[in-house]
């Protein structure tokens, strides 16, 4: 890995955000929606325009499975070649899953965290798993200081109680396929909304509707999302028998006063036989400002 400045960027399914990396920090932040630029490239030459950076190499976390140096985003019409990106910037480029970033954050010291679950005992394992979702679901987990990457939030969804087996098969009439992804993500509480109420609205209205007023529809979608959410972390948790949890991506914490006040610790715990193994295994929500931006950073310093 170079040490020298680097052009960062953590790209998913909504916006691209851009920065300049230097000596484990990171500086001239700027953010694109991806709706606005038809091709990746285009916004990229736009940074650049902006900045005019000098830079050693770059390194992008993007939200999809990476072949050949390349990436076909899932929730993005962007397709990003690292040739063609070099030809722009004119350096090395190289390219990491973005949830990945968001899981090098946890090797930054004093990450900026709220707890949602205690522990009362200290596990003598090191594996953390984080996960969150946003435009989609990402997963990783971080064993003895090393990331591994995932494609986890498109493992198939359970359904445990018939309104949540209706549910799937609302979805499977739309989808096919149901992945975890498609309740645990914007998208999904818009599909939630939906089911309950045969109308259509943005995952920010419901949002907004849903903490207004805890008795519209738009808060049974958020708090049956909120259920799901924590269903899926702990069967992640056992998948990985991860010692800490981690909550990020861009709802996490919009949703922060519904931990304590939905079934999201109860769904964490309720794993059958196994629900006593779940236990002092702590749950934290990411509160720092860009994760996946400090995450990049800090690795280009070599760590």
């Amino acid at each position: 890995m170079k040490k020298g400045p680097a052009l960062i960027a953590d790209i998913g399914g909504t916006n691209a955000r851009f920065a300049i990396a230097q000596d484990g920090t990171y500086s001239d932040l700027k953010i694109y929606s991806t709706k606005e630029y038809p091709v990746f490239e285009t916004a990229l030459q736009d940074y650049i325009n902006a900045f005019n950076p000098e830079i050693e190499h770059a390194l992008f976390a993007v939200a999809g499975p990476i072949k050949n140096d390349a990436v076909d985003f899932t929730n993005s019409p962007w397709v990003i070649n690292t040739t063609a990106a070099q030809e722009i910037i004119n350096c090395d480029v190289a390219l990491i899953n973005d949830f990945e970033a968001q899981a090098l954050a946890l090797t930054v010291p004093d990450l900026k965290c709220a707890t949602i679950i205690e522990s009362q005992q200290e596990s003598s394992r090191d594996i953390k798993l984080i996960l969150g979702p946003g435009t989609g679901l990402g997963v990783a987990y971080v064993i003895n200081g090393n990331v591994i990457p995932t494609e986890a939030g498109h493992i198939t969804l359970a359904s445990q109680t018939q309104e949540e087996f209706n549910i799937h098969q609302f979805l499977s009439q739309k989808y096919g396929h149901v992945s975890a992804e498609r309740v645990c993500c914007g998208q999904g509480l818009a599909d939630l909304y939906e089911f309950y109420s045969g109308q259509i609205k943005t995952p920010q209205d419901i949002n907004k509707t849903a903490q207004d007023n805890t008795e519209s529809l738009e808060a049974k979608a958020l708090q049956q999302f909120m259920r799901y959410f924590g269903a899926i972390a702990g069967q992640l948790t056992m998948a990985t028998n991860a010692s800490s949890i981690y909550l990020s991506g861009g709802i996490s914490t919009k949703v922060k006063n519904l931990y304590k006040t939905s079934d999201f610790e109860e769904q964490f715990y309720e794993r059958g036989r196994f629900k006593s193994y779940m236990q002092n295994r702590p749950v934290y929500l990411i509160e720092a400002e860009e994760p996946a931006l400090t995450g990049l950073a800090w690795h280009t310093t070599g760590h």
